[in-house]
């Protein structure tokens, strides 16, 4: 029996070369409504995405050269400052302490983060994640103008790829996949 959706992620490959041709915001709030539908803790997530050129050249030189020729940058943050509101709106306190909310946090964003580049695989578009986001904060911070308890864990550029390439090989199954107990 085939699953589609299955053989979609098992395909899944990063981008690294892209068309000249734009992703339309239509599209990328699609993406993000599909983001959206991840698994959550408290959905302290934002995502801000940008197709200004002197940002890409700019984020190119901390994160990586082919941003500049991808179409579009997003950038995924872990958003406390909406979750705090809701929270005191609904005139509730907070009771998780930071590093609690860090641990939920990056789960929120992960999951929504992965299910944005599955639509976009499904959309015919190619991602490539950015992991060091967080080490250039407080440029990220100022070029975005994210506010105080909004902070980026990953960037990402999405867009057209100008070829299809495979799948990096992966550490066998067996190495990662334990019945029971974790063997070495």
């Amino acid at each position: 029996m085939e699953n589609s959706y299955v053989d979609l992620i098992l395909k899944r490959a990063t981008t690294r070369s892209f068309l000249d041709s734009d992703v339309s915001d239509e599209v990328l709030w699609r993406l993000a409504r599909a983001a959206q539908q991840a698994p959550f803790t408290g959905q302290m997530y934002a995502f801000v995405y940008t197709r200004d050129q002197d940002k890409k050249a700019t984020l190119a030189k901390h994160l990586g050269k082919f941003i500049e020729k991808a179409p579009v940058f997003v950038l995924f943050c872990m958003d406390f400052r909406k979750l705090e509101k809701f929270i005191a709106y609904k005139g509730r306190e907070n009771k998780a302490n930071d590093t609690q909310m860090l641990f939920l946090g990056i789960q929120d964003v992960s999951y929504a983060a992965m299910n944005f580049v599955m639509a976009a695989e499904a959309e015919g578009l190619g991602t490539c994640f950015f992991g060091g986001a967080p080490m250039i904060e407080p440029l990220l911070s100022e070029m975005f103008k994210l506010p105080d308890r909004v902070y980026p864990l990953v960037g990402m550029v999405v867009g057209y790829p100008d070829k299809k390439v495979g799948p990096r090989p992966r550490i066998p199954t067996s190495c990662v996949m334990f019945q029971e107990e974790y063997h070495d």
